[in-house]
């Protein structure tokens, strides 16, 4: 029983793994295919994603301020 739970796992996983990294494509009005995202690979499982943040966002509720000057050590 256990061995059929974890073929089924795998089974599921590799089709969730199909699934991500299948390439999303667009049909032409003249036949051809277009890419709009290119196949993704193993190893982009991965990657740490960096997200940008735009911190003057209206969205956010803030405005940021960015800091007058740098932190300076005092000389003793």
């Amino acid at each position: 029983m256990t061995g059929f739970l974890i073929a089924i796992g795998i089974g599921l996983m590799y089709t969730l793994y199909a699934a991500w990294s299948a390439p999303v494509m667009r049909e032409n009005e003249d036949g051809s295919w277009t890419t709009i995202r290119p196949e993704k690979k193993f190893s982009d499982l991965f990657k740490k994603t960096h997200f940008d943040v735009d911190l003057n966002d209206q969205r956010l509720g803030m405005d940021f301020v960015p800091p007058k000057r740098k932190y300076v050590k005092k000389k003793k």
